[in-house]
C-alpha cells in the first residue's frame, strides 16, 4: 500500500510540473504584443505576424521556472495587462494568445512603444527579480523621443537584463537599434531582429537567462 501510495505521489508531482524550466532560476518574463494594423496585415504563407510568432513566444514561456512570473500584455500605446501568473507550461498562454489574434487589430492606426517599456520599467522596480522582455511588433514607432528616454531608463535599471524586439521590418531594423534604442544596445541589453534572424534572435535571448542563471547559481553556492 505504501509503496502504491509513493508511486502515485511521484506521478502526481510529475504532471503538475511538466513543462516547467525546474533547473532555471526564478525571474521576471514580460512579454509584449502588438495589436496595431500592421501587425495583422497576411504574410505570404497567409497569415499574421502575431499567428507566425506564437509559437516563438510559448517557447519563451514553456522555458521558464514555475516559480517565475510571466507578464503578457497587449499594446499599441496604452499596455493592457492580459495575464499576469506563475505558469506551469506555455499551454496556459495558448488561450490568451488566441484571444488576442481573435479581438483583432484596435481602430487606432500606429504603435507607440514608450508606454510598454515604461510599464516593463514599472514591473522590474516592483522587486529585485532578474527581468527580460520580449515585445513583438514590426517595429513601427510614432514616438521616437519618448522611446528613447524610456529605453534609457530600462537600459540603467540594474534587474533588467535583456530586451528582444521582433520582427521588424528590415528598412527599420537598424534606426532602431543605433538611434531609439541607444542606450540598450550599447549597455548589451539588446537584440532587435527582422523575421529572417528571429529564431536565431530567441536563441541569444535564452542563452543571456541561461548565463545569468548560472552566474546566480555560481553565487547561492559561494
Amino acid at each position: 500500500m505504501k509503496r502504491a501510495l509513493t508511486i502515485m505521489f511521484i506521478l502526481a508531482v510529475s504532471i503538475l510540473t511538466q513543462g516547467c524550466g525546474q533547473k532555471q532560476p526564478v525571474r521576471r518574463l514580460e512579454v509584449a504584443i502588438d495589436y496595431s494594423g500592421s501587425m495583422f496585415e497576411k504574410m505570404p504563407s497567409g497569415m499574421t505576424l502575431i499567428e507566425e510568432n506564437k509559437g516563438r513566444i510559448n517557447y519563451a514561456i514553456d522555458s521558464e521556472s514555475c516559480e517565475s512570473t510571466v507578464n503578457l500584455y497587449k499594446f499599441r500605446s496604452k499596455p493592457i495587462l492580459e495575464s499576469s501568473k506563475k505558469p506551469k507550461n506555455a499551454n496556459e498562454y495558448v488561450g490568451v494568445i488566441n484571444k488576442i489574434i481573435a479581438e483583432g487589430a484596435t481602430d487606432d492606426k500606429g504603435t507607440y512603444l514608450a508606454p510598454i517599456l515604461q510599464q516593463f520599467l514599472v514591473d522590474a522596480q516592483s522587486s529585485d527579480l532578474p527581468t527580460y522582455g520580449v515585445i513583438i511588433t514590426d517595429g513601427e514607432c510614432f514616438d521616437a523621443g519618448e522611446t528613447y528616454k524610456a529605453a534609457e531608463q530600462l537600459a540603467n535599471q540594474s534587474n533588467f537584463h535583456y530586451l528582444l524586439i521582433g520582427p521588424v521590418n528590415a528598412d527599420i531594423n537598424l534606426d532602431l537599434q543605433n538611434r531609439i534604442f541607444a542606450k540598450l544596445k550599447a549597455a548589451g541589453k539588446l537584440r532587435v531582429c527582422t523575421m529572417d534572424d528571429f529564431q536565431s534572435g530567441f536563441d541569444a535571448f535564452k542563452d543571456a537567462e541561461d548565463q545569468l542563471g548560472e552566474t546566480e547559481q555560481g553565487a547561492n553556492h559561494e
